[in-house]
């Protein structure tokens, strides 16, 4: 049993510079910009009509589109993706909000992380 109250995370968020995105492996069905993150996981925006399970495992890559950050290969587990904005009739693509949580971080990817959101955050959420 946790003593956090409802609502609170356990880790801190962090806002994250237009422009960088996550691509889930090994189909990138879901590609989208991050909202934010934090060294548990992150969320981040997409277009799609897909209806997976939430407790789905693969890996993903973190990028910016300006090539000063990027990271792959991390494991995950996506805990949430919903729909957040619905298309209009005839439209089957919704935008979608999908959370993911990391999986067995290697040193590597846990100090690639934190050195991210220390350099490139955009600040607490």
């Amino acid at each position: 049993m946790t003593n956090r109250k409802k609502g609170q995370r356990k880790h801190k968020r962090f806002g994250v510079p237009t422009g960088t995105y996550v691509a889930l492996r090994p189909d990138f069905i879901r590609v989208g910009q991050i909202t934010d993150i934090s060294v548990g996981g992150l969320a981040f925006d997409y277009v799609g009509d897909f209806e997976g399970s939430t407790a789905e495992s693969g890996e993903l890559d973190i990028l910016m589109l300006d090539g000063a950050f990027h990271l792959y290969n991390i494991l995950c587990r996506i805990v949430s993706d919903l729909v957040t904005h619905q298309s209009p009739p005839g439209l089957t693509a919704n935008m979608r909000r999908c959370g993911v949580q990391f999986e067995e971080l290697t040193a590597y990817q846990s100090g690639r992380l934190k050195y991210f959101m220390e350099k490139h955050n955009t600040g607490e959420k």
